[in-house]
């Protein structure tokens, strides 16, 4: 018994190599400051070894074994959250290629319907078809975008546009909203 708990070979894995043979033969030597234990019983004591001037030693015991506990828990916690983030971008990733292939498909019935000859309502419900499907398809790609950049799979490129056509376009984005 050199630190106060029964000492055989192969006791504890959690032990340094060799520190329970040296202790078992009396040797505190090169016995590490800290150390973790486990007891049969799952109890996980922290080992703390002070040296004294005098030759001597103090050892002190504490019982980790809810601190522990915690670490597990957490660690299982972020293993489970970063799974589910996973999944959720390969869904948003999933689904937006989905939708995008027939949200194309009305883009293009669109432009097509909007170069044969069309009454003025006719062609005013078709423009705000195809600006309500160019709206959402933007949507469909920030969203991709979004499951890329969780993915870190996103590719800047350059694209050159008009600021001027932007700040024109504000009001045409915020009434397709207020539709809504």
């Amino acid at each position: 018994v050199a630190d106060g708990l029964q000492m055989k070979e192969g006791y504890d894995p959690s032990l340094p190599p060799g520190v329970v043979a040296r202790l078992q033969h009396g040797d505190e030597s090169n016995v590490p400051a800290v150390y973790e234990r486990t007891r049969p019983d799952g109890t996980v004591l922290e080992v703390r070894s002070t040296m004294l001037g005098d030759g001597g030693m103090v050892r002190t015991y504490t019982d980790i074994t809810e601190r522990k506990r915690s670490e597990i828990a957490l660690a299982a916690a972020r293993d489970a959250a970063e799974a589910a983030s996973q999944a959720r971008s390969e869904f948003l990733a999933m689904m937006s290629h989905e939708i995008r292939t027939p949200m194309n498909a009305v883009l293009g019935l669109t432009g097509s319907l909007l170069e044969s000859n069309l009454d003025a309502d006719q062609r005013k419900a078709a423009e705000a078809i195809q600006e309500a499907s160019d709206g959402l398809l933007s949507i469909l790609n920030d969203i991709l975008d979004l499951s890329k950049i969780d993915t870190g799979k996103l590719e800047f490129e350059q694209v050159p546009f008009s600021i001027e056509s932007v700040i024109d376009n504000i009001p045409v984005c915020v009434a397709v909203k207020n539709i809504d």
